[in-house]
C-alpha cells in the first residue's frame, strides 16, 4: 500500500467558530445572502468538497491529497498568496524617490475588538512630473501638506458626497437624521495622519500588503473556543500591552461579518501616475526622467515558484522520500462529498 499523506487537520480559527456556532448566530440574526456566501465558502475551504488532486512520487509512490481552497478574500486561510503576488508586482513599480505613508480616519475609535473602523491608508509618492512633462519634481525635505489643512478639507469633501448621496437617495437618511449626525461628525476631530517619508518604499509596502490582504482577525488571534465563548487576543495601544477578550461565539460571528467588503468593492485602488490604463507608459517615462533603469526579470507567477522564493521550500519534491518528483496523479472533482456542515446552503 502506498503512503497517503493527507492534508492537515483544520485548527482552531473562524471556520472552526462558524462550523459549530452558526446555527446559533442565524437564531439570533438574518444571514444576508452576502454573509450567507463567505460562511458558505470558509465552511468547505480545504475540503473534499471543493475537490482537489491527488499528486504521487515517481520514486517510491506516496500519494499526497490537497483540497481546493476558497478563495474567498474574507477567508484568513486563502490571502497568502494573492498577497505576496501583488507584493512582488508593487515591488516592480517602486521609484526611487521619498515615498509618504498617509492615514485617512473617520472620528472612530480603533482597537483590535473587531469593531467597525474605517479609514484609508495611502502610499504618496513625494514628488510629481512638471506640466511639460520634462522633469520629474521632488517634495521639499520631509514635507508633504498640511495635516490639519488636509484634516478639514478630508472632512468637507466627505460630508459633501453624504450629502449629495442623500438628496439622490442613494443614503436613505432624512434632512432631519442627517443634520443631526452632521453636527455629531463635526464635534469630533477627523485625523489624518501623514507619516514621515521612507527612502525606500518597500517596507511599506509590506506593511500595505499585510495590512490590505488580511481580514478581520487572523486565525493567530483566536486561542480557545470552550462553551460557546471565544477567547482572541488585542492589542492595548494605550497600555502598550496584548490582552485577551473573551465573547460569545455569537457576537464574534457577529463582529466578523461587520468587516465584510461589499459585493464588487475594489480594496486597493490606483491613482496618478499608477493608474491602470497609463501605469506602464508613465512608469517608464518617469523612470527616463529620473535615469533608472527598467525592472529586471519578471515577477514570480506559480504557486511553487512563490512558495519556494517565500519559504525555501520545493513542494514538488516527496515529502516522504525528499528525492522523487510529484506529479499529478488523478483530480478529485467538486461536489462529490457533501459539505461539511448540515446547514443549508442551496440558496448560496
Amino acid at each position: 500500500m502506498p503512503t497517503i499523506i493527507r492534508p492537515e487537520a483544520i485548527r482552531l480559527g473562524v471556520a472552526h467558530i462558524l462550523k459549530i456556532h452558526i446555527a446559533d448566530y442565524q437564531r439570533q440574526y438574518p444571514l444576508w445572502p452576502q454573509h450567507r456566501k463567505i460562511v458558505y465558502d470558509m465552511l468547505n475551504c480545504r475540503t473534499e468538497y471543493l475537490g482537489g488532486q491527488i499528486d504521487r512520487c515517481d520514486q517510491c509512490g506516496a500519494l499526497r491529497i490537497a483540497y481546493h481552497s476558497c478563495r474567498n478574500r474574507h477567508c484568513p486561510t486563502c490571502q497568502h498568496m494573492p498577497r505576496e503576488r501583488w507584493l512582488e508586482q508593487r515591488k516592480r513599480e517602486i521609484l526611487s524617490t521619498r515615498c509618504f505613508h498617509v492615514v485617512f480616519t473617520l472620528p472612530h475609535t480603533w482597537d483590535q475588538k473587531l469593531g467597525a473602523h474605517f479609514h484609508l491608508h495611502c502610499l504618496v509618492a513625494g514628488g510629481a512630473v512638471s506640466p511639460d512633462g520634462s522633469r520629474w519634481i521632488p517634495c521639499k525635505g520631509n514635507y508633504l501638506f498640511n495635516t490639519r489643512a488636509l484634516s478639514v478639507m478630508f472632512r468637507g469633501k466627505f460630508m459633501d458626497r453624504m450629502k449629495k448621496a442623500c438628496q439622490s437617495q442613494a443614503l436613505n437618511l432624512a434632512d432631519h437624521d442627517f443634520n443631526q449626525l452632521k453636527a455629531r461628525l463635526y464635534e469630533r476631530p477627523w485625523i489624518v495622519d501623514v507619516r514621515d517619508p521612507v527612502h525606500n518604499p518597500e517596507p511599506v509596502l509590506e506593511y500595505l500588503a499585510r495590512y490590505t490582504y488580511r481580514v478581520a482577525i487572523a486565525n493567530s488571534r483566536i486561542k480557545t473556543l470552550k462553551d460557546g465563548m471565544a477567547t482572541f487576543t488585542h492589542k492595548n495601544r494605550k497600555r502598550e500591552r496584548t490582552e485577551v477578550l473573551t465573547i460569545t461565539a455569537v457576537e464574534f460571528i457577529r463582529r466578523f461579518l461587520l468587516h465584510s467588503l461589499p459585493k464588487r468593492f475594489v480594496r486597493i485602488r490606483r491613482y496618478g501616475f499608477l493608474a491602470n490604463r497609463y501605469r506602464s507608459a508613465n512608469l517608464a517615462a518617469i523612470r527616463r526622467l529620473m535615469a533608472l533603469p527598467e525592472p529586471s526579470g519578471s515577477p514570480v507567477a506559480s504557486v511553487e515558484g512563490l512558495l519556494r522564493l517565500l519559504t525555501g521550500i520545493d513542494i514538488t519534491v516527496c515529502p516522504r522520500c525528499q528525492k522523487g518528483k510529484m506529479y499529478l496523479f488523478q483530480k478529485i472533482p467538486k461536489g462529490v462529498a457533501r459539505p461539511p456542515n448540515p446547514l443549508t446552503y442551496a440558496a448560496a
